[in-house]
């Protein structure tokens, strides 16, 4: 038995503090655990988003337990789900297209279009990076007509020289133009530019890169075909050279 400080400890009660002790968990290893747990749920959910959005390959959803059980090696069964990733098209309609030289397109701009309630609130405005993409994707039509439809896969490699020179309100139309500089068999340098009522509204230099999912892995020449000929079915809308 020890006094101190006018507290009595007995025999008893030293055995039982430090059993008590002895069974509370390792708060560092715990936090160990924890940490690897969440680092493999972040590589699992950034590999399905990489996998849907840019290479357009479903992969099952997975919870959080079964994404943990999963990274520790065990298998946890669950019915395939059906998923389809998110697409957007900022191209309405292509006016004018010479293969291997330029194509011009507009864009219509709506105040349905949802995120125009945040960008800006009493001010909307297409944003920015939204004109790029619009730039990014005509020259792409550009690149895959001239190409005759060989790859499923044109994305933007770099952007350079960007300028933003006016709005694009509701209402207001975004005329875009894609003029080819250079190019090589996987690669192609474009001038873009797009301007509102007749005045400049960005203007930027494209390097894109088309490939087919195929070259890297011989198993997803179906995926490259299934996207080809969705791609001539979206490209067969916008472009209607005998229209008026």
């Amino acid at each position: 038995m020890s006094v101190a400080a006018g507290n009595v400890e007995t025999a008893d009660d030293a055995a039982g503090a430090g059993a008590h002790r002895d069974n509370l968990p390792d708060l560092p290893r715990l936090r160990q655990q924890v940490l690897r747990q969440g680092i493999r749920i972040a590589i699992l959910a950034g590999f399905r988003w990489f996998a849907s959005e840019i290479l357009g390959v479903r992969v099952r959803r997975w919870t959080a337990q079964q994404a943990v059980s999963a990274g520790a090696g065990r298998h946890v069964a669950r019915p395939r789900q059906r998923t389809r990733p998110v697409r957007f098209t900022l191209i309405d309609r292509i006016v004018a297209l010479e293969a291997g030289k330029s194509i011009r397109a507009v864009k219509n701009l709506s105040l349905a279009e949802e995120y125009l309630g945040d960008h800006f609130p009493g001010f909307p405005v297409m944003p920015g990076v939204l004109m790029v993409e619009s730039l990014v994707q005509t020259g792409a039509w550009l690149m895959r007509h001239t190409e005759g439809f060989k790859y499923s896969v044109v994305l933007l490699q770099e952007a350079r020289a960007i300028r933003f020179n006016n709005f694009v309100a509701p209402g207001k139309t975004l005329h875009v133009e894609c003029e080819i500089q250079k190019h090589d068999e996987r690669q192609y340098t474009l001038k873009g530019s797009g301007t509102v009522d007749g005045a400049s509204a960005v203007n930027a230099k494209l390097i894109l890169q088309q490939f087919n999912l195929s070259d890297t892995n011989p198993e997803l020449k179906a995926s490259d075909e299934r996207r080809i000929q969705k791609l001539q079915q979206l490209f067969d809308m916008l472009w209607r050279p005998t229209a008026t």
